[in-house]
């Protein structure tokens, strides 16, 4: 069994297109690779974080322009 690291290692090297053909094995219940639960997990996880990135990208876009 991969450890957090090892699962957040992985997840984090998928991009926007990746997600989604991850997200579309989640629904099926077809995760080849992933342990029980851990390719949901870590899915929320990346989408998070890369909304997170996207939003202070975008905080710090609009504050360059104000300024």
């Amino acid at each position: 069994m991969p450890s957090g690291a090892e699962y957040e290692g992985k997840i984090v090297s998928y991009d926007w297109n990746g997600l989604v053909n991850l997200w579309s094995q989640i629904e099926s219940g077809n995760t080849p690779g992933w342990d029980s639960g851990k390719a949901l997990l870590n899915v929320v996880f990346q989408i998070t974080t890369l909304q997170l990135r996207l939003y202070h990208d975008l905080s710090l876009y609009s504050y360059r322009r104000a300024v």
